[in-house]
């Protein structure tokens, strides 16, 4: 790419985008009237009219040592944090799944790999090791694999639902080095050439072939994905067209 980009968010990264919504069908089929609040939180840029575009970020995070022993291929469901990072006035829990909803347009996935020392924990692990720099601390079986799929795995081949097929085939896979027994620090980008539609609900998990993976580093390592998807915008109501004498947003009397 000749040229390079910077990337704009609401507040200039002081105020992201949240991806910590809560699929709950009761807000759509009440009006939003009844059901999770954490629905509420479900936040989109107006990509074009009547289209949304949304980014989707969570982690998955590894704290246990690796099973040498172990043979079977590992999902790891991915976190959404909760953007209330306050102890006191009614914390909200973190939402499990990368939940993509049914009628979306995806249109990329994604993880990292992060070095160990850009992890919170890394002060407590000690000194980078100075023959070998680039470190995740994440440590796999032999000829382990780490790919995204939103299917029900089995072993090593995935079964992944019509229109994902690509997602596992295209994203690499990730491979564990196989001096280290680790995975390097690297990301993979799956851009689908053209948007798929879904037919249902999917939602990914990050899968680790040969028993999975795992760390010794003592603060724990955290794994970035994401998924990117758009989906149609509604109808524009009474709000929008500012009727004069109307109740529109922001309204008070």
């Amino acid at each position: 790419m000749a040229e390079s980009l910077k990337k704009v968010y609401p507040g200039n990264w002081i105020t992201h985008i949240s991806a910590w919504p809560y699929p709950n069908a009761d807000f759509k089929a009440n009006k939003r009237g009844v059901g999770d609040p954490r629905d509420r939180q479900q936040q989109a840029i107006l990509y074009m009219p009547g289209v949304c575009a949304i980014q989707k970020v969570g982690h998955v995070f590894i704290d246990t040592p690796l099973d040498a022993a172990a043979t079977a291929t590992v999902g790891y469901d991915v976190i959404i944090g909760s953007p209330d990072t306050r102890s006191a006035d009614k914390p909200r829990a973190d939402v499990k799944g990368l939940f993509v909803p049914e009628g979306s347009w995806l249109y990329r996935l994604g993880f990292r790999v992060c070095s160990v020392t850009d992890q919170p924990g890394f002060s407590t692990a000690g000194p980078k090791d100075p023959l070998v720099p680039a470190r995740s601390g994440l440590f796999a079986n032999p000829d382990a694999e780490m790919w995204l799929d939103s299917g029900n795995v089995t072993g090593v081949s995935g079964a992944p639902p019509a229109g994902i097929a690509a997602a596992r085939s295209a994203s690499g896979p990730l491979d564990v080095d196989v001096v280290s027994g680790e995975f390097m620090p690297s990301s993979v980008e799956v851009t689908l050439p053209v948007p798929v539609s879904t037919a249902n609900d999917q939602t990914f998990k990050l899968y680790v072939s040969k028993g999975g993976m795992g760390t010794t580093f003592l603060g724990g390592i955290y794994l970035v994905v994401e998924a990117c998807y758009m989906a149609p915008d509604s109808v524009p109501d009474l709000d929008t067209i500012h009727l004069p004498g109307a109740r529109y947003s922001g309204f008070t009397s």
